[in-house]
């Protein structure tokens, strides 16, 4: 028993050092635009606290250890969500950040996420933020959105961001329906859950960026060969996306379904793959777009009027489609557009 209260004061000791100087980290933020941050951040140190203070008032041993483990649970996850401000910090030295961070915005504005998401410049396309709490089953309810494009890709392929902010969004999106068909289904594994996660990502973000999405996740994906085990395979996906466009009224043009190659035996050994219609029928109920197809005769070069996101990024893939050699007059075009959106916003 002696041991165990040695143990336990020590560990005591040790997350109250940890709280203290999280607390330091979240006091030294002192920038409006992470605002929202700032209010996560204290709400999750809080969050801690009462788990340790928890533990201080029980004497079983047991019981001591989860409040614990779940007081260094949150601050952990606070750690890398502190990691990745670091890194969002360092994006605001970005020339191109400017562009980035109006883009997210009218992005997750389509969407209706709040608060606006903290966009990065990193290594590849992910999301993070306060909805991975929740799948720990951590309670939280200041809500906070990180998400990160590829430095390396040009703003031709930024609609591939839209799935990831649709990451964020799931949390809000009601799917009782989607997950009674799945539970009869008996597709119960988490990786099944995870598959169809990631479907419902896919459709929300063609339903907002159109053709434009389905044609960067093909030349993106397409030389990684078979997906991991928690994505869907990308015959499937490809098929799902394309279904989903169509029925939402976009126009797929003959340039983009002429590259388009789908394995049906090979989507359809998906294991998800009973749900297909459904994910679709979640995805155009759980969000309204307008959709425009005047893309089709927007000339991205001489044009100079307002138009929408999506508009832009179709009138560019499709320019991409005819002449791949023209990638960066493309790029810089719509570099163009979003910095002159972004300065007029």
């Amino acid at each position: 028993m002696e041991t165990d209260e040695t143990y336990f004061l020590n560990s005591k000791k040790y997350i109250e050092e940890k709280i203290y100087n999280a607390r330091i980290e979240i006091a030294n933020i002192n920038d409006s635009f992470l605002s929202a941050f700032v209010e996560h951040g204290n709400e999750i140190i809080q969050k801690a606290s009462e788990k340790l203070s928890d533990a201080t008032f029980t004497k079983n041993p047991t019981t001591r250890k989860i409040y614990h483990r779940t007081s260094l649970l949150y601050l952990d996850l606070l750690s890398q969500q502190i990691e990745t401000l670091r890194l969002a910090e360092a994006t605001r030295n970005d020339s191109r950040w400017k562009i980035l961070e109006y883009f997210t915005s009218e992005t997750a504005k389509q969407l209706g996420l709040n608060p606006m998401p903290i966009p990065i410049f990193g290594s590849t396309y992910y999301a993070t933020g306060s909805f991975v709490y929740s799948s720990y089953r951590l309670d939280v309810t200041k809500h906070l959105y990180q998400v990160s494009v590829d430095i390396n890709d040009s703003a031709l392929f930024w609609p591939l961001l839209a799935h990831e902010l649709v990451h964020c969004k799931l949390g809000q999106i009601d799917i009782t329906n989607l997950e009674k068909k799945i539970k009869e289904c008996r597709l119960i594994d988490e990786t099944h859950q995870r598959r169809v996660k990631e479907s419902l990502c896919d459709c929300i973000a063609a339903r907002i960026f159109g053709p434009s999405f389905l044609l960067a996740f093909i030349t993106m994906s397409w030389a990684f060969g078979p997906s991991a085990e928690e994505y869907p395979n990308q015959d499937f996906r490809i098929k799902l996306i394309l279904e989903t466009l169509r029925k939402s009224g976009w126009s797929v043009p003959r340039e983009f379904t002429n590259i388009i190659n789908i394995n049906e035996k090979l989507s359809e050994k998906e294991e998800i793959h009973p749900l297909f219609d459904n994910i679709i029928e979640m995805a155009i109920k759980s969000t309204t777009k307008n959709i425009d197809n005047s893309f089709l005769k927007f000339d991205l070069f001489s044009s100079a009027s307002r138009t929408s996101l999506d508009v832009i990024f179709n009138a560019g893939w499709l320019e991409f489609i005819k002449d791949p050699e023209k990638i960066r007059d493309i790029s810089e075009k719509i570099r163009e557009y979003l910095e002159r959106r972004a300065g007029s916003s």
